[in-house]
């Protein structure tokens, strides 16, 4: 009986420490490293992202995402494929599974595959909520060069890039695929659910520093 009390003991000690430790990673201030914290822009103004998970409030109007990572590269014989991925969400049901220390392809959103379609200009300034959970995606944002690239270029560090992504708008696709595309100024969402990930080391695992969620209320 009492070996058995030992082990339980030390099961309890385990799953209390794993906690912990969890929670540590979702609230830990991220800013002792510059490479990853992520900024919200509008109206002249950057907001730094210095934890993993954060509620914040924006104007309803355009607004920008920016973030740090290295050149993406797709040459034959230096490959590295160095994007940052967004995902939103109009619900927190499947945003909240999005955890550091999973594997990207146990997460439906960030799986291979799951990829918008976007042109290689720049040109899209929008984020695309899905309405049915069968439909996971998320924006694949990388930056090249000028003529290939998905965000535009702020500063160039050498080895690393502050990068931006422009949302003028929001397109929202129902289950039977049609979509509604409108400017944020106008849109009826009051409130959504946006997850950032740079997979630095390329792994295809989250790790600690690499995953942003943000919940944002329009004021």
């Amino acid at each position: 009986m009492n070996n058995l009390k030992s082990i339980f003991l030390v099961i309890l000690i385990l799953c209390s420490c794993q906690t912990s430790q969890t929670l540590i990673t979702d609230h830990s201030d991220l800013s002792t490293n510059e490479e990853h914290v992520v900024y919200i822009y509008q109206n002249g103004e950057e907001l730094a992202i210095k934890k993993q998970s954060e509620t914040i409030e924006l104007e309803k109007n355009s607004f920008s995402i920016r973030c740090y990572n290295e050149c993406y590269n797709d040459t034959l014989h230096l490959t590295k494929y160095n994007a940052t991925q967004i995902a939103v969400f109009l619900t927190d049901r499947e945003f909240n599974k999005i955890q550091t220390g999973l594997a990207t392809t146990n997460i439906p959103c960030f799986s291979p595959g799951t990829g918008y379609a976007m042109y290689g200009d720049g040109s899209d300034k929008h984020l695309l909520f899905e309405t049915d959970s069968d439909r996971p995606g998320h924006h694949y944002l990388y930056y090249e060069n000028t003529t290939s690239r998905r965000l535009n270029l702020i500063d160039d560090f050498g080895d690393l890039l502050k990068l931006e992504f422009e949302v003028n708008e929001f397109c929202v696709r129902k289950p039977d695929n049609t979509i509604t595309t409108t400017p944020i100024s106008s849109t009826e969402i009051t409130k959504f659910f946006l997850a950032i990930l740079t997979d630095r080391n390329l792994n295809d695992t989250i790790d600690f520093g690499e995953l942003h969620k943000l919940t944002i209320k329009f004021k």
